[in-house]
């Protein structure tokens, strides 16, 4: 179990986010594990290998994915475990850092499990809120 669930969670999704911002497929693919469920707003990747030919659009996208989280809530801290939902806001950045449009509400759901040394995300559940406007 983790001492600091929140701020382990917390860490897990800075992780996340600098993989990402790497734009390097393997750095990316390698945070999560081999039977990972990945969910977004566009699609379901049930399996590795649409999680990887997601992944690889992300890693070719110019823009930088970054959250920045307002709440996060651990459902589950147990050994080798750790399980939350997080409410922030994402935004897209070009390569010098300058966001590119308006920072939309985002929300999350994931899995860790630490393996190899480190967390990994087994389950990972991010949508954006369906406006009322």
């Amino acid at each position: 179990m983790i001492e600091d669930p929140e701020q382990g969670a917390r860490s897990v999704l800075a992780e996340l986010e600098e993989r990402l911002a790497t734009h390097d497929l393997d750095r990316m693919v390698d945070f999560f594990t081999e039977d990972v469920v990945l969910i977004g707003d566009a699609q379901e990747n049930f399996d590795r290998d649409t999680t990887v030919a997601y992944l690889r659009i992300m890693a070719d996208m110019a823009p930088t994915v970054r959250w920045d989280w307002d709440r996060v809530a651990v459902v589950l801290n147990a050994p080798g475990l750790l399980s939350f939902g997080a409410a922030g806001s994402m935004g897209f950045y070009d390569p010098a850092g300058q966001l590119l449009r308006d920072r939309e509400p985002f929300r999350v759901t994931c899995l860790a499990v630490e393996e190899q040394g480190g967390w990994r995300l087994r389950h990972f559940h991010g949508s954006r809120p369906i406006s009322d406007d």
